[in-house]
């Protein structure tokens, strides 16, 4: 897609005699500036020579009098010239809001926008919490940030509380025995806990938040938590911050800036020195950004949206288990290791049906904006469509060996959070660490039918969450793939804030939806001499169970991932766009997006549907897939080594010279090719 149809067919005409098929509006502009900007030059000009002529007037008045005349005048001129363009790009402006609303500008933004300190969000900043430009926050909010390498947790937080690394590879408090330090955690059973007081410190210095408009920029002050991940490797991709005043001032709206700097270091050392985690970028080397507060505490509990597999259903084993949530969830209570012998404290599995007792062991992770978390299971049981682990709930049948028709009975808990005032049945503030909470420390409100919540503190016991299902003993094979995308193919004019969609055929699972990206191009273009046009772009997903939502009707339990991105064409300036997700994006059996199978293009701008289905062996069921993309799965000659001819992935554009390509980056470099993407001209 691009960011500027064809309806007399005037195209074809328009590229045999390279016409600029710009907006007649960013046109007007461009003479517009072009000529104000050849008077601006010529005043400069007639500034220099007035200068010239003072200092060369060697004493004679006439010579100094005349010099200081054009000096005034070239002056007054400039200052014309100035307004003139500031009052040409207002009008542009109104009339461009007034032709397309969606397109107004930010009050105050300059005349060209380099985003400075945004393109690491989708390739460094893996996702954050509030997000950016997000308004109605509430001033007891937390801030979660997730990277996606993992990082030196010593480099954004100091060990305040004095705690390292126990037996148990739990904190404990530092003596002879451990002497490790742990970063990131609190004394949770301290008397009077505080944050202040008994949990790690943010180094401002790494991580500062300060009010965006105030004339000093005052750091905040908070503790720090880090999430410990990946077992025994203790990578820290997540941190989670919380201010020890409340942000804001009470009822006014106050914009807030968190800003990320390169002083936040990358665990594994490169050439074994330690380097930023911003040090790769192109651009500025740190993340930066805003988000308003609405001057009003956060007292609305969170709840359960939907659980998969569903309540009282059966399943495959080979299934992952997901929650949602209707808001972001404190992640240090929902995520984590889950053992035989240390099993999770908020997300617990029981599994017991007479047969015998299996025990899941694995990991819960958060992502979607804090609002899902899934577990991911460490008992391989095969290989996925894309040759890699497939992972498993196990399944117990005692003394006997499993048949086919073996399964086992499955019910998890979600244990909410203890209730500051248990007696007060209209208040959620809910103790520190004690269950799963938002992230301005509200109690999940319990079982909630058809995700309403009810809006009554009952208390931990009453408030948690539960369901259950069955597991069976079978291998669901089938594939995920695209069933449509909007905008659609090649589709030109998009407005800068076009929502970007991709609909699945299933269930995804959603911290694989990472990615999902998108390429502007050209890229790298520099508005301002020193300077890079940053982009960026983030998933946000769900899972769609309403008919009135879904791409294809008869394809219940669906995923849509929505490509939320930096605004279109800014600064007047035309590029292309190229959304993809490649084979490291999973549904939510395991199984990866291989091959590359999605909707075919049609006319410009058009979505087709591509209706596609396999049977739960991941075989193909007659009469689907007509209006799909036509790939082939990679194959292995008698050596056993791959065919050169591969094409397993959907390069989709209306140009007909276009066929399938064996890889992602190959169909990227060929769209952004001038055969396909010309930039000439414009």
């Amino acid at each position: 897609m691009s960011a500027q149809s064809d309806t007399f067919g005037l195209g074809q005409f328009g590229q045999e005699v390279q016409l600029a098929n710009a907006d007649i509006r960013v046109i007007a502009a461009r003479i517009i500036r072009a000529v104000l900007g050849l008077l601006g030059l010529i005043a400069v000009i007639l500034i220099i020579y007035a200068g010239y002529t003072i200092m060369t007037a060697a004493g004679n008045e006439e010579k100094v009098t005349a010099g200081k005349t054009i000096l005034r005048n070239a002056v007054i001129g400039l200052a014309i010239i100035l307004s003139s363009l500031a009052i040409a790009q207002w009008v542009i402006n109104a009339l461009t809001e007034a032709i397309n609303p969606s397109a107004k500008q930010s009050e105050g933004a300059p005349v060209f926008d380099t985003f400075t300190g945004s393109g690491a969000l989708g390739k460094v900043v893996k996702d954050h919490y509030p997000f950016r430009d997000q308004t109605g926050v509430k001033r007891n909010t937390k801030i979660a940030i997730t990277f996606f390498e993992p990082i030196d947790p010593a480099s954004v937080m100091d060990n305040f509380n004095k705690t390292c690394w126990g037996s148990e590879a739990v904190p404990v408090l530092c003596d002879d025995v451990f002497s490790e330090p742990y970063y990131g955690d609190c004394l949770t059973e301290s008397p009077n806990f505080s944050y202040e007081k008994d949990c790690d410190h943010l180094k401002t210095e790494a991580v500062g938040i300060f009010d965006t408009q105030a004339e000093i920029k005052q750091l905040k002050n908070a503790s720090a938590q880090a999430l410990y991940e990946d077992a025994d490797a203790r990578n820290v991709y997540t941190l989670v911050i919380k201010p020890f005043d409340h942000l804001g001032k009470e009822a006014e709206e106050v914009w807030h800036t968190v800003k990320l700097n390169n002083s936040i270091l990358k665990k594994t050392p490169v050439n074994g020195k330690q380097i930023g985690v911003f040090g790769d970028l192109l651009g500025a080397e740190y993340y930066t950004w805003d988000f308003q507060t609405d001057g009003t505490l956060d007292q609305s509990p969170p709840f359960v949206v939907s659980v998969n597999p569903d309540p009282n259903t059966e399943t495959a084993r080979n299934e992952y288990v997901q929650i949602h949530f209707n808001e972001a969830v404190d992640p240090t209570m929902v995520q984590g290791l889950t053992t035989a012998a240390v099993p999770h404290n908020n997300l617990v599995f029981n599994t017991l049906d007479g047969a015998g007792e299996a025990v899941p062991t694995g990991e819960w992770k958060i992502s979607n904006g804090y609002k899902t978390v899934e577990f991911y299971s460490d008992e391989v049981c095969g290989q996925n469509s894309c040759g890699n682990p497939l992972y498993c709930l196990p399944l117990d049948c005692g003394e006997t060996a499993c048949t086919d028709t073996s399964k086992n009975q499955y019910s998890i808990v979600v244990h909410s959070a203890e209730l500051i005032n248990p007696t007060n049945n209209k208040s959620f503030e809910s103790k520190p660490f004690s269950g799963v909470m938002d992230m301005s420390g509200n109690a999940l409100d319990g079982p909630t039918p058809n995700a309403v919540a009810k809006g009554r503190a009952e208390g931990a016991q009453e408030d948690n969450y539960w369901w259950s299902f069955v597991v069976l003993n079978k291998i669901d094979r089938s594939s995920p793939y695209l069933q449509r995308v909007f905008p659609g193919v090649d589709k030109e004019n998009v407005v800068k804030d076009e929502p970007v969609t991709l609909y699945f055929n299933r269930r995804m699972l959603f911290g694989t939806l990472y990615n999902i990206r998108m390429r502007e191009f050209p890229d790298n273009v520099t508005p301002i001499p020193g300077t890079v046009l940053e982009f960026w772009s983030k998933p946000e997903s769900e899972d769609l169970d309403n008919p009135l939502k879904l791409a294809v009707p008869d394809y219940p339990n669906s995923t849509v991932a929505s490509l939320l991105h930096r605004v279109f064409g800014p600064n007047d300036q035309d590029f292309y766009y190229f959304p993809y997700a490649d084979s490291n994006v999973l549904s939510s059996n395991g199984n990866c997006l291989y091959p590359g199978r999605g909707p075919k293009s049609g006319a410009k701008g058009e979505s087709i549907v591509c209706a596609y289905k396999e049977d739960t062996e991941g075989n193909p069921i007659t009469g689907t897939g007509a209006d799909c993309f036509d790939v082939k799965l990679q194959q292995l000659n008698e050596d056993e080594v791959l065919e050169t001819g591969t094409v397993d992935t959907a390069c989709v554009t209306t140009d007909d010279s276009v066929t399938a390509q064996p890889s992602t980056p190959v169909c990227l470099d060929l769209l952004s090719s001038e055969e396909v993407s010309p930039v000439s001209g414009e």
